[in-house]
Formats: C-alpha cells, sequence, structure tokens
C-alpha cells in the first residue's frame, strides 16, 4: 500500500470519555467556553463538514462547538 507519509513533529495524544457528561465536564473544567451564537455558528460549521450524522457525532460536534480549549499554563 502506497500513500502520503506524515511525520508529527509532536506526539499523538487520544482522550476517550466514558459518557457525554463526562466529555463536557471535563471541557467544563479545563475550555473556555463560547457565547451561545459562536457555540450554534460553530455546530453548524462542523456539522456540515462532518461525514456521518448520527446521534453520536451530533453530540460530539455540539459539545466540542461549545468550547475553546483553554491557553497553555
Amino acid at each position: 500500500m502506497q500513500g502520503t507519509v506524515v511525520r508529527l513533529v509532536n506526539s499523538f495524544e487520544a482522550t476517550t470519555f466514558a459518557s457525554a457528561q463526562e466529555h463536557r465536564d471535563y471541557l467544563g473544567k479545563t475550555g473556555v467556553p463560547h457565547s451561545g451564537l459562536r457555540h450554534v455558528l460553530l455546530f453548524t460549521r462542523y456539522a456540515l463538514g462532518a461525514r456521518t450524522l448520527d446521534g453520536n457525532t451530533l453530540r460530539y460536534l455540539w459539545i466540542e462547538a461549545g468550547f475553546d480549549s483553554a491557553p497553555p499554563h
């Protein structure tokens, strides 16, 4: 199999959550909340770009659209 090779500068980190609520709680503690309008606009943008629009994907995109990552300390 051939294809593009991408070399990462930083390590790859994956975070999993047991539930949508755990995900929301984590972002509530570590992220910066968006305004209501920005939340809706980002969700719309993410949903239009998604390949799959099942309930879990939409729930994930909604939660993610609500927060920006907090700046590093």
